[in-house]
């Protein structure tokens, strides 16, 4: 891991019976530590298991973060069993800057097993 800066570009827009909308993303942190990107698999049945990079690298404070999966999972950002987890569809990500986290958790209950692609930020 080292120092780096988290940058997130993107559109995102929808469509109405008025016209079709979208908004430029152009977002960018720095960060002391860069984690990932790194994919885990998470078990069907899985519940609120701390990502790996929480306890592998000594990761204490997630600040920026982009998880995907190719299944349906659930995100718990802070304490496990006591904040509503995040539904996430395949392959939909979530991606939050600006944070001070000290957990991050996934659930899987979609019947495979998960691939997880995570990138991490933080100190």
């Amino acid at each position: 891991m080292s120092a780096g800066t988290y940058r997130s570009r993107s559109t995102t827009g929808f469509s109405t019976p008025f016209g079709t909308f979208s908004l430029p993303i152009d977002w960018a942190q720095s960060v002391d530590e860069v984690f990932g990107p790194h994919i885990y698999e998470v078990a069907t049945g899985i519940t609120e298991q701390l990502v790996p990079a929480m306890v592998s690298t000594g990761l204490t404070t997630v600040e920026c973060l982009a998880i995907v999966s190719d299944q349906n999972i659930s995100v718990t950002l802070g304490a496990a069993g006591t904040n509503d987890p995040i539904q996430l569809n395949a392959n939909a990500p979530l991606i939050l800057g600006g944070t001070s986290l000290t957990a991050v958790s996934i659930s899987n209950s979609s019947g495979s097993t998960a691939l997880v692609s995570c990138l991490f930020g933080g100190t």
